[in-house]
């Protein structure tokens, strides 16, 4: 428990330093990576010897505000009280060493074929600076009785059964001792150690999904099927063979991309990436000024089953809805599942008072078939609707008409605010009296347009808007999206978060309502938080046998 607790509080400690560089830049020739074994289950590295890489960790850490977490990493990983135990300063001391030029690896391995609930690891590391480093661990070896020596090298052993094994500016350390000889041999590279087999970022982890499944089997075995960890974790962990992932640091923001090889079970593989070979292209339909979120993916269908598969193991859910729908719409089985296997996306917009949110499915002619159908039996239950309201003069202000979106009939249904009774209007205006309700637009659209895709749609002047100003021209969406090309294909997700804060304080505020003053003041503390982020992007395709993706955090860099 002690080794464990140590190896939170380092890397607490690791990726809290990652805030600070230094300017000693020179080349080293030793990876801590090759220490660890060739058949790592798990490998995790933070390189801080790349001059840019640093450079730019420094301005993308600069363009946040101090929110204190540093502090807080500190305290829960009880380093600082370590340090003083060991007539350590963290300021003097143990900061410093951080300042310049070092990489550490951390790998974790099962030593036997047979899968335990204990897994053996090593951590290896090198610093530039090998006489502060030589101050930090002679204090803790001295606390653990000295040092001592063996096959050449000097070492010392703490109260948990780890070692820690120190040669000039290198060092590792194994958790069992009788590990100790393989890690040598390895660190010495008289022995194959691991291999990374893709470019490494700032941060870069590596995962054997293959070997890793058994020891989680093990885990939540006790746990039945019918949960999350028991369904979709295990299906992800057989989905891959390999898994690697690296962040990197670049002027604007930060990056991180993966590859994952995927395995041979086919079935599996086109129940979590149908339609494969789909490129995004609602984003050139959608409109896009003021957009705060944007998600598209190849199928909605197989989305469905993942969130049910949450739930249960079985698709029962997923049926009961395709039944539903099938019913609604008087269509057949297999034809409504035509629809819900389309490309979809989501699109949620800033607006004056309410936010544009629109829900578009790209369907082929059976679908467009399903969805008319759909359209017409939602059309239906407005039209009883209006006719429940008409009975108290509501049908003055509550239309309902048919307008061309693309060439295609869509149902707009409406508020005119400007015709309601002046009565009903002074009641909203007494409740959130900044509000101009009588030039308020209140629309919402659903059908079929021109070019097949079916809409749902909350959005004033859908119908002109549609196809112009799209969100594939909006500036920020094509900021983001260049920035992971090589990534971009069947999905794509975009997130503006400080427009979500905006727009949450422009609605209360619009409300003049009082009591919202506690939530005024939420928020701006929340403002303060996401200022510095632009947006954030996710994109992912097929390429051969590997599912590559990106994600990028784009910021407003200080210069």
């Amino acid at each position: 428990m002690k080794f464990k607790k140590c190896l939170a509080g380092l890397f607490a400690v690791l990726f809290t330093v990652l805030s600070f560089s230094g300017c000693k830049w020179f080349s080293k020739e030793f990876s801590p990576e090759s220490a660890l074994p060739k058949d790592a289950v798990f490998v995790l590295s933070v390189d801080h010897s790349d001059k840019g890489q640093a450079e730019n960790l420094d301005k993308f850490v600069e363009s946040f505000p101090d929110s204190g977490f540093r502090k807080q990493i500190l305290a829960s990983s009880n380093l600082e009280n370590d340090l003083k135990d060991s007539g350590l300063d963290y300021e003097k001391d143990f900061k410093p060493l951080f300042q310049g030029k070092w990489k550490v690896a951390f790998g974790a391995y099962f030593p036997s074929a047979e899968v335990g609930l204990e897994p053996r690891v090593v951590l290896s590391g090198w610093f530039d600076d090998e006489e502060k480093l030589s101050k930090v661990l002679d204090a803790f070896a001295a606390k653990n009785n000295g040092y001592k020596k063996a096959e050449g090298v000097k070492y010392y052993d703490t109260n948990d059964g780890s070692r820690v094994v120190v040669d000039g500016n290198k060092f590792f350390v194994v958790n069992k001792q009788d590990q100790f000889e393989s890690a040598l041999k390895r660190f010495n590279g008289d022995e194959e150690g691991f291999k990374n087999e893709y470019k490494s970022g700032i941060v870069s982890v590596f995962l054997d999904p293959v070997k890793l499944a058994p020891l989680f089997d093990k885990v939540f075995s006790g746990y039945g099927k019918n949960m999350f960890v028991g369904n979709v974790f295990f299906d992800i962990l057989k989905l891959g063979k390999n898994v690697y992932g690296s962040v990197f640091i670049e002027e604007g923001g930060l990056k991180v991309s993966s590859n994952i090889t995927l395995g041979d079970d086919k079935d599996l593989i086109e129940k979590f990436f149908p339609n494969k070979s789909y490129k995004v292209g609602i984003v050139d339909k959608v409109p896009g000024k003021d957009l705060m979120f944007y998600l598209e993916e190849s199928s909605l269908g197989s989305n469905l089953k993942r969130i049910f598969d949450l739930v249960q193991r079985t698709y029962s859910m997923y049926d009961e809805v395709l039944d539903a729908v099938s019913g609604i719409s008087g269509s057949g089985r297999g034809d409504t599942e035509s629809l819900f296997n389309s490309p979809y996306a989501i699109s949620i917009s800033d607006g004056e008072v309410f936010p544009s949110i629109g829900v578009y499915l790209k369907v082929d002619d059976k679908g467009a078939e399903v969805a008319k159908r759909l359209s017409a039996a939602m059309s239906s239950y407005v039209e009883d609707l209006l006719k429940g309201f008409a009975v108290k003069g509501f049908d003055k202000f509550i239309r309902k008409e048919n307008v061309l979106v693309n060439g295609g009939g869509v149902y707009k249904v409406y508020i005119d605010f400007a015709s309601a009774p002046k009565e009903l209007i002074d009641t909203y205006a007494a409740t959130m009296p900044n509000i101009d309700f009588k030039n308020l637009k209140l629309e919402f659209y659903y059908g079929v347009t021109g070019d097949n895709i079916f809409v749902i749609a909350l959005s004033p002047d859908f119908d002109k808007a549609y196809g112009k100003d799209t969100i594939s021209k909006y500036y920020l969406y094509k900021e983001a999206v260049e920035k992971l090309e090589d990534f971009s294909g069947y999905r794509v997700m975009f997130l503006d978060p400080g427009k979500f804060v905006e727009f949450a304080d422009k609605i209360l505020k619009l409300s003049g309502n009082p009591r919202f003053n506690d939530k005024l003041q939420f928020l701006d503390l929340a403002k303060k938080f996401v200022a510095p982020v632009k947006y954030f992007v996710i994109t992912s395709k097929i390429g051969g046998n590997s599912l590559l993706g990106g994600f990028f955090l784009g910021v407003d860099v200080k210069k």
